[in-house]
C-alpha cells in the first residue's frame, strides 16, 4: 500500500476512535471529523450548543497534515498523547513531525533535526 494512503487510513482510524469516545457524552457539543484526502488535511472539531454556559462552541481539538510522506501534528488542544497513539498504529517516530514547535525542535528524533 502506498505510504500516503496508509497514513490517511491511520489518521482516519485515529479520528474515528475519538469521535466515538467524545460521542458518548450527553452534551449537545459533539465531535466532528473533517477529512480532506486530496489536500491531506485531517481535523477533529467540537461543535454545538453548550447548555451549561449558554453559548455556541466551535473549536479544533486536533489537526494533522501529511506533508512529504510524513504526518505533521499541527495542533493538539487535548491532553491525549497523539504521537504515542500514531506509533501504536504503526507510524515510525521518524515519520511524525510536531509542526507546532519551532523548526529546530519539531522533529521527534535528533537525526532528523539536521536537514
Amino acid at each position: 500500500m502506498d505510504k500516503m494512503i496508509k497514513y490517511q487510513e491511520i489518521l482516519i482510524t485515529l479520528l474515528k476512535g475519538y469521535v466515538d469516545f467524545f460521542s458518548g457524552s450527553s452534551s449537545s457539543v459533539k465531535p466532528q471529523m473533517l477529512v480532506d484526502r486530496e489536500g491531506n488535511h485531517f481535523q477533529l472539531l467540537k461543535i454545538g450548543w453548550d447548555e451549561k454556559q449558554q453559548q455556541f462552541v466551535f473549536g479544533i481539538l486536533f489537526h494533522f497534515d501529511i506533508i512529504d510522506d510524513k504526518i505533521w501534528l499541527q495542533l493538539n488542544n487535548t491532553e491525549f498523547y497523539l504521537v504515542d497513539e500514531l506509533v501504536d498504529l504503526g507510524v515510525p517516530k521518524s515519520d511524525i513531525v510536531l509542526g507546532f514547535h519551532p523548526p529546530l525542535v519539531r522533529f521527534t528524533s535528533m537525526k532528523e533535526k539536521v536537514a
